[in-house]
């Protein structure tokens, strides 16, 4: 068995809180309400680098950006995409089986969904509507 299927999140330990992370990016992309839709944009936060689909400052975002919610076990909810791990540990939804702790592949992820070559970095008077990519409902 796994970590992940035998802790809650509020359990696991640093490391392993650190790892459940797929390393995807879409958290850290504007996504807009509109009635029962979520509308996803390519749009990232500053931090986000295209090139890697990773934080450029991962250690020191909450500090730089207002904005970037500090995740934790009582916040991880329905605002996160609906494939990250966080997520699905706390539905008590398998992984995906391209996320690296199933597959054994970091890489993986950037096979399709990750933000990586795709997101662009907001700037100020940047207008999110004239980046859709796309909907789910929620």
């Amino acid at each position: 068995m796994t970590f992940w299927t035998q802790k809650t999140l509020a359990q696991l330990s640093n490391t392993e809180w650190e790892s459940l992370c797929d390393g995807c990016g879409r958290c850290c992309t504007v996504r807009l309400r509109r009635a029962n839709l979520r509308l996803l944009t390519r749009l990232g936060c500053p931090l986000l680098s295209p090139e890697t689909g990773q934080c450029s400052d991962y250690a020191n975002r909450h500090e730089r950006m207002a904005h970037c919610k500090a995740l934790n076990p009582e916040n991880v909810g329905d605002w996160l995409p609906r494939t990250c791990a966080y997520r699905l540990v706390k539905e008590g939804k398998p992984l995906p089986e391209w996320h690296h702790l199933v597959c054994g592949d970091r890489e993986r992820v950037h096979e399709g969904y990750s933000v990586r070559g795709w997101v662009v970095p907001m700037e100020p008077g940047m207008d999110p509507m004239k980046h859709l990519v796309g909907h789910e409902e929620g």
